[in-house]
């Protein structure tokens, strides 16, 4: 039996989910898991390619690198070359990673982006500035309530949602 380390549960059922995908495609192609070899894993692959998004694609790969890994050590499969499977499966386009830091310039034109000429707009405007200007998180912002406003003060005063502390911010 495969044991994940994981011990969150959002991967655990990615990894459950991907190798189900694995699973109907042997049963598709009957085959079962002592027959799997490196044609069948390439055409595997291909097929995700072109039934699956490209980063559920990455996903399915690298929970089938850790698969095969667990099938090569304990000798489930026919070739246990572990370094020639690894170099098959690797994945086929990276992801972008979203910035850490972001421009003046790319905050001022975030900024911009809501439709303040109606209710919802101006909240989302609102929201962004919240983020941008004050640094607030997202469950932060969601999480404010008119008592949070000291309009005398002017600060906002609440309690962050991640780790509790004391979240207050000045001239609003």
């Amino acid at each position: 039996m495969l044991r994940l380390r994981s011990k969150s549960q959002v991967p655990l059922k990615r990894y459950k989910s991907d190798l189900r995908v694995l699973y109907h495609y042997l049963v598709d192609s009957n085959k079962s898991v002592p027959e799997i070899n490196i044609p069948l894993i390439i055409s595997y692959i291909e097929w995700c390619n072109q039934t699956e998004k490209t980063y559920c694609v990455n996903d399915i790969i690298h929970t089938t690198r850790a698969f095969i890994k667990y099938l090569c050590k304990n000798n489930l499969i026919e070739d246990t070359r572990e370094e020639v499977w690894m170099s098959v499966l690797k994945p086929k386009k990276k992801m972008v990673k979203i910035p850490s830091v972001y421009t003046t310039e790319e905050v001022e034109r975030i900024i911009t982006i809501p439709d303040r000429s109606n209710p919802t707009g101006k909240r989302d405007y609102a929201m962004v500035l919240l983020a941008a200007r004050y640094g607030l998180r997202v469950s932060d912002i969601i999480s404010l309530q008119f008592k949070n406003i000291d309009w005398e003060n002017n600060l906002i005063k609440n309690l962050s949602d991640k780790n509790r502390s004391p979240i207050i911010t000045s001239s609003f």
